[in-house]
């Protein structure tokens, strides 16, 4: 008897295991991290006074993708916007932030945990597509005048 699997079918079952792993590690990550967060986590402190999806209507137009080509999904947006606010709190460049969001279980929960983490490069590009529309000032904004508007100054 001989099976015979498209690679397509291949792909998505791979890809169901990669998730599912995905998903124990993040798990095991988040039960570290519960853990150490009787330590105290100012990241998450800061973080938990912005609304961040107040944000998403900034991003809306930031992607057009209304083409046939396919290609990899981009990374959510407010959640790049909490990798910009790591590497503005904690003064990263793009390649330190990258590894600093691998290494640190902190960092990674402050994300949610996401299943794939932005390379250096990615991060870079999303803040200089940022920039070029102006979009960069309207985010900064908008998170500064969420502190300021609970009298919460940050220091950086």
């Amino acid at each position: 008897m001989t099976c015979h699997y498209t690679v397509s079918a291949i792909e998505t079952f791979i890809h169901g295991i990669m998730i599912k792993y995905m998903n124990i590690i993040n798990y095991g990550l988040s039960e570290k991290y519960n853990d150490l967060s009787r330590f105290g986590d100012r990241l998450s402190e800061m973080g938990n006074q912005i609304d961040w999806e107040s944000l998403r209507p900034i991003f809306d137009d930031l992607y057009v993708n209304d083409t046939d080509k396919g290609g990899r999904p981009n990374f959510d947006p407010v959640m790049m916007a909490k990798v910009l606010f790591i590497q503005i709190i904690y003064s990263l460049v793009d390649e330190s932030v990258e590894r600093e969001i691998n290494n640190r279980i902190d960092f990674m929960h402050f994300l949610g945990f996401p299943d794939r983490i932005p390379d250096s490069r990615t991060i870079w590009l999303f803040r200089e597509r940022l920039s070029s529309t102006g979009k960069d000032k309207i985010m900064w904004n908008a998170i500064w005048d969420q502190f300021d508007n609970k009298g919460i100054r940050i220091r950086s």
